[in-house]
C-alpha cells in the first residue's frame, strides 16, 4: 500500500520552483529524502490501521447487539403495555356495568319493600286484637269464645263473623284474624 500524504500549498510550490532549477543541491535531495516515509513506517501504519478497524468492527457488532437487545426489550414492554392497557379498558366497562346494575337494583329493592309493605298492611286490615280480656275466660273453645264477644260487645250477627284463627298474643289481648271484614 502506498500513503497518501497531504503536502501544504507552500511546499508545493517549494517543490516545483526546486523542481524547475537545474542547478540543485545535492544536499536538498538528501532533504527531501528524509521526510519520505519508510517502508518499516508504512507497514507500521497499515497494522495500526487494520487493528483499529478490526477493533472498531468489533465495537459496532457489540452495539449492534446491544441494540437488538434493547429493541426486544422495548417490544416486549410495548406488547406488555398495550396488554396493560386493554385489562384496565376491560376492568372500567365492567365497573361501569356493575355500577349500572346496582342502580337497577337499589331502585328494584325500593320497589320491592314498597310492595311488601303494602301486601303486610292488606293483610294486617283483617286483623283485629281485643284487649282487656281475663285469662282463661274462653276456656276450650276460643274461636266461639270471641265470636260470641264480637256479637254482644259490637253487635255483630253471629253469621257474619267468620274468623280464619285467633290466638292470645303478649299481654291480655286476644289477636283474631277475620276471614272478611263485615
Amino acid at each position: 500500500m502506498t500513503s497518501t500524504r497531504k503536502i501544504s500549498k507552500q511546499q508545493l510550490t517549494k517543490e516545483r520552483s526546486d523542481a524547475e532549477r537545474p542547478d540543485q543541491d545535492i544536499s536538498d535531495a538528501n532533504i527531501s529524502i528524509s521526510t519520505c516515509p519508510t517502508a518499516k513506517d508504512l507497514n507500521m501504519a497499515e497494522i495500526l490501521r487494520e487493528t483499529s478497524f478490526t477493533e472498531t468492527k468489533a465495537s459496532l457488532d457489540r452495539l449492534e447487539g446491544s441494540m437488538q437487545e434493547v429493541n426486544a426489550r422495548l417490544t416486549t414492554l410495548e406488547s406488555r403495555a398495550e396488554e396493560a392497557e386493554c385489562r384496565i379498558n376491560a376492568t372500567a366497562d365492567a365497573s361501569q356495568r356493575s355500577e349500572r346494575v346496582l342502580r337497577y337494583l337499589l331502585r328494584r329493592e325500593a320497589t320491592l319493600t314498597s310492595h311488601c309493605d303494602e301486601l303486610q298492611n292488606r293483610l294486617r286490615r283483617n286483623n283485629m286484637r281485643i284487649y282487656q280480656v281475663k285469662e282463661e275466660s274462653e276456656k276450650e273453645d276460643m274461636i266461639g269464645f270471641v265470636k260470641g264477644l264480637i256479637k254482644n260487645v259490637l253487635h255483630f250477627p253471629e253469621d257474619d263473623v267468620q274468623i280464619e284463627r285467633t290466638h292470645r298474643a303478649l299481654g291480655a289481648c286476644y289477636l283474631v284474624r277475620l276471614h272478611h271484614a263485615p
